[in-house]
């Protein structure tokens, strides 16, 4: 019986299922069926079957349908490391045109909302440009278009009036970070699998003085379009580096002289009672297994973040917010000593 039920959906079905008259006008969009219990009559069971309305279309409560297109359901959202990636979002795009490091293929403007002449925000030190000029000298295709357009073209409903189609992300080489002469640290993530978690980690290391993040090539989230937005345009200020395996990069980094620190909760070693060094690479776990016993075994120092609530453990970005916080405490970093 349906009483304790707010609502019951059914499943799409085919048009062609649907008696003549029940039929939506064009043969090749599906339908989808919203029936409230609210509106049922009393003790009413739903349909026997649950492929599309009840027999002969005698259709109780019904709400609404929405109607997709074959091209429309089978349209992915673009988030991926390929020549369909996008962007969107007015910091987003603005802060990736200003950094150059990932110049886009394509950026569409809603004219409604912005004009090509617009400046773009930059720092009072910095020449005023406009939307044009950045995009003529990075060599980038400016295209008018509308809200709606833009929606359709991203995917996304949230995009500011502007968008942009990217290009693979250049990734770092290990042996670039290394050349730096800035005694900054450096964080390992071994296998963090959602992108916001990503983006997360990343704004915080770009916030807090780190000098570059590394991945893994596999089993390991990259850079797409949400962890691009989840880390507020901060993956065009940091580098960012993917290496095929990582214990070699830790031993690489090992023998450059850094000291590698794993954040794990199997440690008894808080991080509040350890002298960091200052040249140190922070190690970062999957959000459910930690960090691999592999990539442990090569780790300097294991430390726990402290805990006394409850929950037995944090989230992967926060608490590689809070390992980043206090390496650069004991660092003695300030905005001026990281820039």
């Amino acid at each position: 019986m349906l009483d304790s039920f707010e609502e019951t959906v059914w499943p799409l079905c085919d048009a062609a299922e649907l008696p003549n008259e029940c039929r939506p006008p064009a043969r090749n969009w599906q339908v989808l069926f919203v029936f409230s219990v609210s509106k049922l009559p009393s003790r009413t069971s739903p349909p026997q079957s649950l492929v599309g309305p009840p027999a002969g279309c005698d259709i109780h409560g019904f709400d609404q349908w929405f109607r997709l297109s074959d091209r429309e359901r089978k349209l992915p959202k673009f988030l991926g490391n390929h020549n369909r990636s996008w962007i969107w979002g007015r910091h987003l795009v603005f802060a990736t045109l200003m950094a150059g490091k990932w110049p886009p293929l394509e950026v569409h403007y809603d004219s409604h909302r912005f004009s090509p002449f617009d400046e773009l925000p930059v720092s009072p030190t910095a020449k005023a440009q406009t939307l044009r000029e950045v995009c003529e000298q990075l060599g980038v295709e400016l295209v008018a278009s509308t809200a709606n357009d833009l929606t359709r073209t991203c995917r996304a409903e949230d995009h500011q009036g502007l968008c942009a189609r990217m290009p693979e992300f250049p990734y770092h080489s290990l042996t670039e970070l290394l050349a730096t002469e800035s005694p900054r640290h450096f964080v390992i993530l071994d296998g963090i699998q959602d992108s916001f978690n990503l983006g997360a980690i990343i704004r915080s290391a770009e916030a807090l003085g780190c000098g570059g993040v590394i991945l893994p090539a596999k089993g390991q989230a990259g850079i797409n379009s949400q962890s691009a937005r989840s880390s507020a345009g901060a993956v065009n200020w940091l580098p960012i580096c993917r290496v095929d395996r990582l214990d070699e990069a830790a031993g690489q980094l090992k023998a450059a002289g850094l000291t590698l620190l794993a954040a794990t909760e199997k440690s008894k070693l808080s991080l509040w009672n350890v002298a960091i060094p200052r040249r140190v690479t922070i190690v970062i776990g999957n959000e459910g297994k930690g960090v691999s016993e592999e990539l442990l075994s090569h780790c300097d120092l294991q430390v726990r973040v402290p805990m006394s609530g409850i929950t037995s453990s944090l989230n992967a970005a926060v608490a590689a917010g809070i390992m980043l916080a206090e390496v650069s405490r004991q660092a003695g970093l300030s905005p001026s000593s990281t820039g």
